[in-house]
């Protein structure tokens, strides 16, 4: 066999043993997580009801209480479902901001309904000085918070599933008017076969994957060149 003929021949196996990796490593680690990025807008002093798993049924209420009677103000963002991953203070049960990996459900409490965050102020008014802020309180586990994860359960054809929930969320107690709480939803992924989820997994392949798509392609088109040249 002539030695050009012979490296082209290398090269493509090569190649196709890439590929064959890549096709292989794509498959997502976890088959049963459904992964969802619903492209939901920032929502200021208001709540939203979410359908996880496009059922047509409400898996996930993020609820929003809200007034000012012009000494005291006062905001309060929940989150009710079938579990919310939750801890006791106070006597109150508050959502547990989960880092990136968390197992859930973990070993926080599940609870139907819990507090992510309350903001309140009391002030007082005095003659030629006007309103004044006297006491300021915010208090929850998403005070202010960047990709902070929810840990959830819900129902899916009937049977349980874990999931985790990603959220931003802004408190401003600024100004003589009731606080402001601004959230967004930013994504979502649940086990739709019933097994336990990490915080923020996804079945999206590893760089380490796309890396292997790129140098089977690179020697594809390099085993291409040469049959080109020899012809």
């Amino acid at each position: 066999m002539p030695l050009a003929e012979g490296l082209d021949k290398r090269l493509f196996g090569y190649a196709l043993a890439a590929g064959a990796g890549l096709l292989a490593a794509a498959q997502p680690a976890q088959a049963g997580i459904v992964y969802v990025n619903p492209g939901l807008p920032p929502i200021t002093n208001a709540g939203l009801s979410l359908d996880l798993n496009n059922d047509g049924f409400v898996d996930v209420g993020l609820n929003f209480y809200g007034g000012f009677n012009g000494s005291f103000g006062n905001a309060r963002l929940n989150v009710s479902a079938p579990g919310v991953m939750a801890y006791k203070s106070g006597g109150r049960f508050m959502a547990q901001n989960l880092g990136a990996g968390a197992p859930i459900p973990g070993a926080a409490s599940l609870q139907g309904n819990a507090k992510l965050v309350q903001a309140s102020f009391g002030s007082v008014y005095s003659s030629g000085i006007g309103w004044q802020r006297i006491w300021t309180s915010v208090n929850g586990a998403f005070n202010n918070v960047t990709d902070a994860y929810l840990g959830l359960t819900f129902q899916d054809a009937g049977n349980p599933v874990y999931a985790w929930m990603r959220m931003d969320v802004s408190v401003d107690t600024s100004g003589h008017q009731a606080p402001s709480i601004t959230y967004q939803v930013k994504d979502w992924a649940y086990e739709d076969s019933g097994n336990p989820i990490n915080a923020g997994e996804t079945a999206v392949p590893e760089p380490a994957t796309l890396g292997l798509l790129a140098l089977g392609a690179a020697g594809l088109g390099l085993w291409r060149s040469r049959r080109k040249k020899a012809a």
